[in-house]
């Protein structure tokens, strides 16, 4: 069919979304009634045709995205959401009953741990929730200005703070284990908790429920061990408050929905926003190109180091983006193969940065020093570099997902600390 292995695995995600009776009823009346018919000239052509005005019916119309900016978000695969889903949002946030409507997130008995959880409105807001924290990076720094899936992320985000302010919401924290605690074993940690009255059905465990924090207890498992006590917050009265930081001394935050929730507020995701709504870059251009995005800085380097631009402009990305690949850099800047192996040739020559082979890089230069490894879901990247991204590295293998911002600031501060 002609696909990368990427975007095969995007196709097949997609389609995985789907129940069994919705696949049946997709497939239902799509086969022609004399079976030969899929074997002669352009059979199977019709076939597909027939499927895709299938899935219309049943899924409606999505907004029309670029097929390179599907290439990008298969690039960027999330086990939560296939990618053409996760561009649909982006694309018409209007249409995403997620966005728009108030999930019911009162607590339901969990027939496996025997205590309460958010039920299954509940499970997929926090679902999208996870995926536009982690999609808004790669949206706005890969995807280039005019892009319909990059404009649509103020809207996109302007509606899940709205969601998210709502005062009834309930979101399970997650976070640090508290496994064999009991409600009446934390209710010190919450002098003021009352019995949480708001389930949607009566729960058979205790409860505890300070307004912000909601405890519920949890049954034994096989081992007559208990289960940790599930823990929800609202996220509409989260703040800097006494009752929000005992929350954070009960949760790891950085593992925990309530880092979702501070990122999505946080200035750096504001700013990002502010930027896409500027319309600071020309048509075409990538917020990733800092010849574009923070053009005095490409010159200080430049100046400095006495490289020409487009030298600089690759020193520059190789400091500070996450995955600055041979394709991606050269889609940013535009650059034929044999233009970027001279750029990178000079840098080279320049004593910058070392040529090599490492796996899962997807490029031959690199900053020296020590490099630590990572995976389908990590990237790898240079040890320095994870320290400017706030990314985590234990024995040298990457364990979380760069913190992004906008990137002239990140083109800013990897020049200013760049190492020597």
């Amino acid at each position: 069919m002609g696909l990368k292995q990427s975007e095969a695995e995007a196709g097949e995600r997609e389609l995985a979304a789907l129940s069994v009776a919705e696949r049946l009823d997709l497939l239902a009346d799509v086969l022609p009634e004399d079976p030969e018919q899929l074997w002669l000239d352009g059979g199977q052509s019709a076939l597909a045709e027939r499927i895709a005005e299938a899935w219309r019916r049943q899924q409606g119309v999505r907004p029309a995205v670029p097929e390179p900016t599907l290439a990008v978000a298969a690039e960027h695969s999330d086990v939560r959401m296939a990618p053409a889903a996760v561009c649909a949002v982006f694309a018409d946030p209007a249409r995403e009953p997620r966005l728009t409507r108030d999930p019911d997130t009162r607590l339901r008995m969990n027939s496996i741990s025997g205590g309460g959880w958010e039920g299954e409105e509940g499970f997929r807001f926090a679902e999208l929730l996870a995926v536009v924290c982690d999609a808004v990076d790669w949206v706005y720094a890969e995807l280039p200005e005019g892009d319909p899936v990059r404009r649509g992320v103020p809207e996109t985000v302007r509606l899940l703070r709205e969601r998210l302010a709502h005062p009834e919401l309930l979101l399970s924290a997650r976070g640090r284990s508290l496994r064999g605690h009991t409600v009446a074993s934390l209710l010190p940690s919450f002098p003021d908790a009352l019995p949480h009255v708001d389930a949607a059905e009566p729960l058979a465990r205790p409860t505890l429920d300070d307004g912000l924090v909601v405890v519920s207890e949890a049954g034994f498992d096989r081992r007559g061990e208990r289960e940790a006590p599930g823990v929800y917050f609202r996220p509409g009265r989260y703040g800097a408050d006494e009752r929000s930081r005992r929350l954070e001394a009960l949760v790891d935050v950085a593992d925990s929905r309530l880092a979702l929730v501070r990122r999505l507020r946080g200035p750096e995701v504001e700013r990002i926003v502010q930027r896409i709504t500027e319309g600071a870059l020309p048509p075409g251009g990538y917020e990733a190109d800092p010849r574009l995005s923070a053009p005095a800085v490409v010159e200080e380097a430049a100046a400095t180091t006495g490289l020409d631009t487009d030298a600089a402009t690759l020193y520059l990305q190789l400091l500070a983006l996450p995955m600055p690949t041979d394709r991606r850099v050269r889609r940013f800047n535009r650059w034929t193969p044999a233009h970027h192996k001279a750029v990178a040739a000079a840098l080279v020559e320049a004593g910058l940065v070392v040529a090599d082979r490492r796996a899962r890089a997807g490029r031959g230069v690199f900053l020296p020093g020590d490099w630590a490894g990572g995976d389908r879901f990590f990237p790898p990247m240079e040890t320095w570099k994870a320290g400017l991204l706030g990314v985590r590295v234990i024995g040298r293998k990457v364990y979380s997902r760069p913190v992004g911002g906008p990137l002239p600031e990140l083109f800013a501060r990897a020049w200013r600390t760049r190492p020597h």
